[in-house]
């Protein structure tokens, strides 16, 4: 199934653990444009589905391009907001050039690593190499499990951060 959201967890956890240095939003885009490639085959019913988006490269390079669009759009959309008194864009850390693209190129990599684990017509380190030597790695009850898992750490550590926050004040 495209656009999984269990990609999501380790994502959270990316961004429980590196904070503002960080965009979960860069990451989330990031694993939804590479999933359109897997959607377009699967809509088409042409094998296989998962093609050159989901390879290593390619997928950090398109997160790569991601995290610059989510920079650029945040700006813009700064820009915009400020017409009506607002700016919020430019104070989250979301949109920050550096965390855009940290996120875009940990979401396009991971997402090629958790679907190398899972779907026999991903070929990881194509060009380089063929094949998919991660397949099977773990077995896909145990991936979405760790999936999750991740996520509701990362859920725990935003809430404590955010209840020692308020007490500190």
């Amino acid at each position: 199934m495209p656009i999984t959201p269990f990609h999501f967890g380790p994502g959270l956890l990316g961004k429980s653990i590196l904070g503002r240095y960080f965009s979960f939003t860069a990451f989330v885009l990031s694993q939804l444009v590479i999933d359109v490639e897997s959607a377009y085959y699967l809509l088409r019913s042409e094998w296989p589905l998962h093609r050159g988006l989901h390879t290593l490269l390619m997928a950090t390079g398109t997160g790569v391009v991601v995290g610059v669009f989510v920079h650029v759009a945040g700006r813009l959309a700064d820009r915009r907001s400020r017409a009506f008194g607002g700016g919020i864009f430019a104070r989250r850390h979301e949109c920050r050039l550096a965390a855009a693209v940290l996120g875009g190129a940990l979401g396009g990599a991971s997402h090629s690593l958790l679907d190398s684990v899972m779907h026999s017509d991903v070929e990881p380190f194509s060009p380089l190499a063929t094949g998919n030597p991660l397949l099977g790695l773990i077995g896909v009850g145990a991936l979405h499990l760790w999936c999750a898992t991740a996520g509701l750490v990362a859920v725990g550590i935003l809430m404590a951060r955010a209840w020692h926050r308020k007490r500190a004040v």
